[in-house]
């Protein structure tokens, strides 16, 4: 932003964010995401082979790659929720040596010491107090069923979210969520979409922060595990200004600023 200025820094900061996903894209072989992603860095990178390009025909890109993909993208995300064949995170919390935070990098997430430390902290603690930890949603899951009058039987998969670095208890929850026959279980790792820290002020990649778990919510009915952690809230991810406030209709009927 400082240095393209508020129309080109906003728009090309999206695009940062969207090609920098494509490290967790290839740790995870999704090929086809990949190729769509280059597809639209190479577009965007010819544009400023001779002169500064304009906002209106970089916009217009970026316009069309999110219009073109959208279908494949939602259905991918859907996917990551509830389909149990996509167990990248899993794989990697169960099979791998989590002794040491080596395991960490494996995910293609960005690491900090805040992951490490928390990491570090866990292989401290005893089997006991990590089946403690574990237990205390995988009991208030249960609970919410039983409260709620719902047959838990009827249920085949739960989805958790956690912060990096809780693999370890994630790990001994995944057990115990087997033991009541939820034996297919999709893992996500949830964080703000403005920073990795917890704090959404803290933009980008900021170094020697804290992450607070301040709760653990259970949405029983979805199958969702959420961890909770700083400010963060449940509701979906919404814009600092809102699109209606630029979207307007001339004397002529023309619609401006659906984008």
């Amino acid at each position: 932003m400082e240095k393209l200025g508020e129309t080109y820094g906003k728009l090309l900061s999206f695009v940062y964010t969207e090609i920098r996903g494509m490290i967790v894209y290839a740790f995870e072989e999704r090929k086809t995401d990949i190729t769509i992603l280059c597809e639209l860095f190479v577009q965007l990178y010819t544009c400023f082979a001779d002169e500064m390009p304009s906002y209106e025909l970089l916009k217009d890109i970026v316009y069309w790659y999110v219009s073109d993909y959208c279908d494949v993208k939602l259905e991918q995300r859907v996917r990551d929720m509830v389909d149990p064949e996509m167990s990248f995170a899993r794989d990697i919390i169960c099979e791998a040596d989590l002794n040491s935070s080596r395991y960490l990098y494996l995910f293609g997430e960005y690491v900090t010491e805040s992951e490490i430390q928390t990491a570090q902290f866990l292989n401290t603690l005893s089997q006991e107090k990590i089946e403690k930890l574990a237990r205390t949603f995988t009991e208030g899951y249960r609970k919410g069923f039983e409260v709620a009058g719902i047959d838990l039987s009827k249920k085949k998969t739960v989805n958790v979210r956690y912060q990096l670095g809780f693999e370890r208890v994630i790990k001994e929850a995944v057990r115990m969520f087997e033991e009541m026959g939820l034996d297919k279980l999709p893992v996500c790792v949830a964080k703000t979409q403005y920073s990795f820290s917890d704090d959404a002020t803290k933009l980008g990649a900021p170094e020697g922060f804290t992450v607070t778990v301040r709760n653990v919510k259970i949405s029983a009915g979805a199958g969702f595990i959420v961890v909770l952690t700083g400010d963060i809230m449940t509701m979906p991810g919404l814009p600092k200004v809102p699109a209606a406030e630029k979207i307007d209709v001339d004397e002529n009927g023309k619609i401006t600023g659906l984008f």
